[in-house]
């Protein structure tokens, strides 16, 4: 399991106000329990800097602009959630 490790440089995180919502998309594939969500439309070419364990910022190269997540056993997680909160 990877650990979340500080980034060298800041992350620009957009403002939730500055987003697009028709643009966001989101991509699952159950084999890998993988969630993914674009914020910005077509998923740019990006890199993943782990925030926690599992769940990772999807990071525009040349902006440094976080342009996505991606979350590891995500449904995993979830129902994990689901079991301790319901």
């Amino acid at each position: 399991m990877a650990r979340a490790q500080p980034h060298p440089r800041p992350l620009m995180v957009p403002a939730v106000d500055n987003l697009d919502p028709a643009a966001i998309r989101v991509a699952y594939d159950h084999e890998a329990d993988t969630l993914w969500v674009s914020l910005v439309g077509e998923p740019p070419p990006a890199y993943n800097v782990y925030v926690a364990d599992d769940t990772m910022y999807r990071v525009d190269p040349h902006t440094g602009e976080v342009v996505g997540l991606e979350i590891e056993r995500f449904l995993e997680h979830a129902l994990k959630y689901r079991e301790e909160t319901g």
